[in-house]
């Protein structure tokens, strides 16, 4: 009942002035059996009136201690929840901060990517975009493919540190784990890079990097237009995932205003 709750004043008095009333009643009782009885009175009923009293006394000092009890653990309680609020505001802050600190890290990253200058050729321009990114991240190799518009072929565009005596291949959509990448429009992500798939060559001798991510880059309408690989002997953290992401989202918006086939057809007419 909450007439009786511990922070309802009024209603300890209510309880305590019952009490008080129910010894009154005792007494009374005991009074008008004397009178009943011309004076007399037994032995059991004076030790009766004089328990009942205790037990009232008793029952009231407990009342008391019990309010006080509960006084306290309902403050301890309060302070609890004040602290736990206050854990969950700081908590809050904290992720806050860390996302903040997350994306101004994929924006960084994202930065300077596409070349300011001009080139003559698309092979130039991806070999300069695929440098910018291994400035930023920690890669020993990169190579791009493009689709032809008319075979629909992803066809090698460019590479960073890229040296082979063989022709690149080429693949379609679904073909290869760049052409898996180019049909499911997702990054590909590979802690162990299958034997003899990419080969370092370097003044150190030949090395097997074994961190690899496959990105797509999208046009408009989400067509898969490029395939990314950047290769690296060191792991890649998910920030460092969703900068390259964003980076060939940018890439990929900025591509499709130039024409390079113009621009090469133009440079063969000189």
């Amino acid at each position: 009942m909450k007439l009786f709750s511990h922070n309802n004043r009024f209603g300890s008095s209510i309880l305590i002035l019952l009490i008080v009333l129910s010894i009154l009643g005792v007494f009374l009782s005991m009074y008008n059996i004397v009178v009943e009885s011309g004076g007399k009175i037994s032995g059991l009923s004076v030790v009766l009136v004089i328990f009942s009293v205790l037990l009232s006394l008793f029952i009231l000092r407990l009342i008391y201690r019990l309010q006080g009890d509960i006084t306290h653990l309902t403050q301890q309680f309060e302070r609890l929840k004040k602290n736990v609020e206050e854990a969950k505001i700081q908590e809050s802050s904290t992720v806050e901060k860390q996302s903040d600190e997350t994306k101004q890290a994929v924006d960084d990253l994202a930065v300077d990517i596409i070349p300011e200058q001009k080139f003559d050729n698309e092979e130039l321009f991806w070999e300069n975009v695929l440098a910018n990114i291994a400035k930023k991240l920690d890669i020993v190799q990169a190579v791009v493919y493009k689709r032809d518009s008319e075979t629909k072929t992803f066809l090698f565009k460019g590479g960073f540190a890229y040296y082979t005596e063989t022709k690149p291949p080429t693949f379609v959509e679904g073909e290869t784990l760049a052409g898996q990448v180019a049909k499911n429009r997702e990054t590909i992500y590979l802690n162990e890079i299958p034997e003899g798939y990419i080969t370092i060559l370097s003044g150190l001798g030949q090395g097997s990097p074994k961190h690899l991510l496959i990105t797509p880059i999208l046009d408009n309408s989400a067509e898969c237009i490029a395939i990314v690989e950047l290769a690296s002997f060191n792991p890649y953290s998910p920030q460092q995932v969703n900068g390259v992401e964003k980076m060939m989202r940018q890439i990929g918006e900025y591509i499709q205003t130039i024409d390079f086939s113009t621009e090469e057809e133009h440079d063969k007419s000189k």
